[in-house]
């Protein structure tokens, strides 16, 4: 005879427990079809050296010697939004740890693969208070030559809004304390055509220096004009028309916008009162204090969201807390 307990054992999901896509320390990369998997331990710098191999690499902002799964936490996004996309766009496929450490995977490695809810996004830039990194699926780009920059002592918003619109438009802008670069990235063919077009003279307030260097240096050169955590500690989503008049008018001593898109990172004595101040202007901000975020500017209707999910994925309270009062 056959026990009710019997038939309840044989009738049970039979599938076997997630297991990571690839191993600590490692990656898989698929350059036919343009993606790759890589362990979250994996730093950028390594993940962009084994790409290299295949040509590509993966354009993603952030510290060459920081983990992937790190720079996603803290949404490490920068001024490559412009040319390649941010995390969000970047990302196919996400393994995670709950709070009991069970291993979620969402998403896949296509780009049409997301039924349901899109974990993929919701865990960039959430600072690890609902799940840890495992794995990562991102697509990857064809490796470029090198870089093109511009500088320029002023430009205004109409001149920004005016070159994205043309075949001068950069892989990427930066407004800064000191005016306004902007970052080419290409192939040696594209590069002499911009530059070309760059020195023949346009419309608008003058180029004052242009200069061809590597693509490691174009990084360098990068984080050094956007000072993101730990580096920075405020983060501000703008309106895109007001963010750069917004910074100018602050008493941060080092600030940084990506004028196309509102986003602005700064090194502020009292990051709390610059974020009280942009409030003003429409800003949402985030806080760093050594590195981690210590207040999340959200709506208060959506509080309530974020409580019941950090139950859902840490009913143990054992990952961060949310830094929202």
């Amino acid at each position: 005879m056959c026990h009710h307990d019997d038939v309840a054992h044989a009738l049970a999901p039979t599938r076997e427990p997630r297991t990571p896509l690839t191993e600590p320390g490692t990656l898989v990369h698929f350059a036919s079809d343009m993606y790759a998997t890589f362990a979250a331990d994996v730093t950028l710098e390594a993940a962009n050296a084994e790409l290299a191999r295949g040509g590509q690499w993966l354009p993603i902002d952030g510290d060459p010697a920081l983990t992937l799964g790190e720079l996603l936490l803290t949404d490490s996004t920068g001024p490559l939004r412009l040319g390649y996309g941010a995390w969000r766009d970047l990302l196919l496929g996400l393994q995670f740890s709950n709070g009991r450490g069970e291993l979620i995977s969402a998403g896949g490695m296509t780009v049409k693969n997301v039924a349901g809810y899109d974990l993929t996004k919701f865990l960039v830039g959430s600072a690890g208070c609902f799940g840890t990194p495992v794995t990562l699926t991102t697509r990857t780009h064809r490796l470029p030559d090198g870089a093109l920059i511009a500088d320029l002592e002023k430009g205004d918003d109409a001149f920004v809004h005016g070159i994205i619109q043309t075949d001068l438009r950069p892989q990427w802008i930066i407004a800064h304390t000191n005016g306004l670069t902007l970052g080419y990235i290409g192939k040696r063919r594209q590069l002499a055509f911009w530059e070309a077009e760059l020195r023949d003279g346009m419309d608008g307030p003058a180029i004052d220096r242009i200069r061809g260097i590597g693509l490691d240096r174009a990084d360098e050169l990068r984080r050094q004009l956007w000072p993101a955590p730990p580096v920075g500690n405020l983060r501000v989503a703008l309106p895109p028309a007001s963010a750069v008049a917004a910074l100018r008018s602050s008493d941060a001593p080092t600030w940084a916008v990506d004028p196309v898109h509102g986003i602005a990172v700064a090194n502020a004595d009292d990051p709390n009162a610059l974020a009280d101040k942009l409030a003003s202007h429409g800003g949402n901000a985030v806080v760093y204090t050594d590195g981690k975020p210590t207040r999340w500017d959200v709506a208060e209707n959506v509080r309530p969201l974020l409580a019941r999910l950090k139950h859902r994925f840490d009913p143990d309270d054992t990952l961060p807390p949310l830094p929202i009062s």
